[in-house]
């Protein structure tokens, strides 16, 4: 008798169980899918910086900035154009000498220089379209010296920030080498 009623409970009630467990499993695979889709798509913005350097009189030179950025993500990627900048530190010929790692606003003091490059040239915003290159160049007039550039990009959600640095070595043979390579390029 109890085998019997065995039977006929899992007779009747195992599929609809097994209808049951099945569509939590499609249920937990499309979340799961969702999330590791939605991670992948945060924003994805790579750059690098480069520079050119002409001889402006016999103390001073132009420094021509050109950062390159790639918006590599599906999304637009406005900017906080109030908090993005550039920093320029000189670095001292006395720097201490040691085999360390170099952090720019932490070991080479103020900046010489800190240029907020989007305030004025944008009223509104500033976007990175998607799957796009947008170049920025700022030019600097600067004293023959080694220099370190930083760059940081805000962007309005809360801890989103991208950076580049570069040192440079500004001098009249850098610029000579500079300005031929722009004739070679002509």
């Amino acid at each position: 008798m109890f085998a019997d009623q065995l039977l006929t409970f899992l007779k009747e009630w195992v599929p609809s169980i097994a209808v049951v467990i099945g569509g939590f499993w499609i249920l937990f695979q499309w979340l799961f899918g969702e999330a590791l889709r939605r991670k992948k798509e945060i924003p994805a913005l790579d750059g690098k910086l480069s520079a050119q350097i002409y001889v402006h009189d016999a103390t001073r030179l132009v420094v021509s900035l050109d950062a390159t950025w790639s918006n590599r993500s599906p999304f637009p990627l406005p900017l906080d154009f109030k908090n993005c900048w550039i920093d320029v530190f000189r670095v001292s010929p006395d720097f201490p000498n040691r085999n360390c790692p170099i952090v720019t606003n932490r070991d080479l003091g103020p900046p010489v220089c800190s240029h907020y490059f989007l305030v004025g040239q944008v009223e509104v915003d500033f976007v990175f379209e998607p799957n796009t290159e947008s170049i920025l160049v700022n030019h600097f007039l600067l004293e023959p010296g080694l220099y370190a550039f930083r760059m940081e990009l805000r962007g309005f959600e809360r801890g989103v920030r991208w950076w580049k640095e570069m040192i440079l070595k500004v001098d009249s043979a850098a610029a000579t080498a500079s300005n031929k390579a722009l004739e070679v390029g002509l």
